[in-house]
């Protein structure tokens, strides 16, 4: 065994393979029945050329795989990057129509698209009330009755991914009231 395994050793190393077991098992029969020589013949080398040639194919054989498993791992970030986008202001628009007010939401999110218009907010007076529901149509308030309910509240969850109707003590609320600019 012992020339058997200076020789795996020598390709091993030539090679920088980690284990070179294998090779001296395979190299053991060979040894025993070639003549003593000093070098190893080509028809002895031979086996080693079809190991490399072996790992060579193993090597380009994973290449793919693994260019998968990467471009799995970019798609899964980007994709969670969405996933942390989250809500972080509110600013209310509003249009004077006659004796009407029409009031519309853009949001600004922390990632792209940054600004939505319309946003789905959920539009009340001040104090809001417990429940949100969400939507993306105007707001109307008609300047006709003399009498303002207090400020125009617009308010939406924090996360985009949030239920279109919710409790707001549970939920992380972005809120914006503003005055109702009656004629």
């Amino acid at each position: 065994m012992g020339a058997a395994s200076g020789l795996a050793n020598r390709f091993c190393v030539a090679q920088r393979l980690q284990r070179c077991d294998n090779i001296a098992n395979f190299l053991e029969p060979a040894l025993a029945a070639a003549p003593a020589v000093a070098k190893p013949t080509p028809q002895l080398l031979l086996p080693m050329r079809v190991l490399r040639l072996r790992r060579i194919a193993m090597n380009r054989f994973l290449r793919g795989p693994s260019a998968l498993l990467a471009t799995s791992l970019t798609l899964a970030c980007a994709s969670s990057s969405n996933n942390n986008r989250q809500l972080q202001s509110i600013t209310i628009n509003s249009a004077v129509s006659g004796e009407q007010i029409q009031f519309t939401a853009t949001g600004t999110f922390s990632a792209p698209p940054t600004t939505v218009t319309p946003l789905a907010a959920s539009w009340s007076y001040a104090p809001p009330p417990p429940q949100y529901n969400l939507t993306t149509q105007a707001f109307i308030f008609s300047c006709s009755n003399p009498e303002s309910p207090g400020p125009i509240v617009a308010m939406a969850p924090a996360n985009p991914n949030a239920p279109s109707t919710g409790d707001m003590f549970t939920t992380t609320m972005v809120t914006n009231s503003g005055p109702i600019p009656c004629p």
